[in-house]
């Protein structure tokens, strides 16, 4: 090897090892200048923002989230009882006195706790499934006329986000209908004689 490139080579180390020292040098005087205006910016305990610096919640999103395409609102009662036509018989609309309903609601009725237990199971799984979840709840009655007791499980569909009913409302019932009418699933249902 020539001289010319050993020396070139020690040379290029040597400002290696020298801009490494500098450099220590300049970050900590920067640091140091940094914190002393973090310092002089501080009023009253609140630190104020520059260019250098802006305000992280600076840029706020200024539209509101729809992502059901209604506008923020939930559906009226009209478009409600169209769309619950298309839906098997038992489902029903929670109105609670209002125009506007709040939940669509099904009652299914079984033979004992664990049948339940398991249908419950699959209807988790199409709320799962379809990222919107029901309300579902497995209750067990007496029902003292008939001297029995009655194990039921009722899904209320609704939109938190909307204080009411969304059209994926809809979908999810139509979901838990086709669900329910499954062979092994219909089995876990058992239908009271009137």
């Amino acid at each position: 090897m020539s001289s010319s490139a050993t020396l070139r080579r020690r040379g290029a180390k040597w400002f290696q090892l020298e801009m490494r020292g500098s450099r220590g040098a300049i970050s900590s005087e920067c640091e140091s200048r940094c914190y002393l205006l973090q310092q002089e910016k501080r009023f009253n305990g609140k630190r104020f923002f520059t260019s250098e610096r802006p305000d992280p919640f600076a840029r706020r999103p200024n539209q509101i989230c729809d992502p059901y395409g209604q506008g923020g609102k939930p559906l009226s009662l009209e478009d409600s009882k169209q769309l619950l036509l298309m839906l098997d018989e038992g489902w029903e609309l929670d109105c609670d006195g209002e125009d506007t309903p709040k939940a669509l609601f099904r009652e299914y009725h079984h033979r004992d706790y664990i049948r339940a237990s398991v249908f419950i199971s699959k209807i988790a799984a199409v709320g799962d499934l379809n990222n919107h979840y029901p309300t579902i709840s497995l209750e067990r009655k007496l029902l003292s006329r008939e001297k029995r007791w009655e194990i039921t499980t009722t899904i209320r569909c609704h939109t938190v986000t909307l204080a009411g009913l969304s059209r994926n409302d809809f979908h999810v019932a139509m979901l838990i209908d086709v669900e329910a009418a499954r062979p092994e699933i219909s089995q876990l249902l058992f239908e009271y004689e009137t």
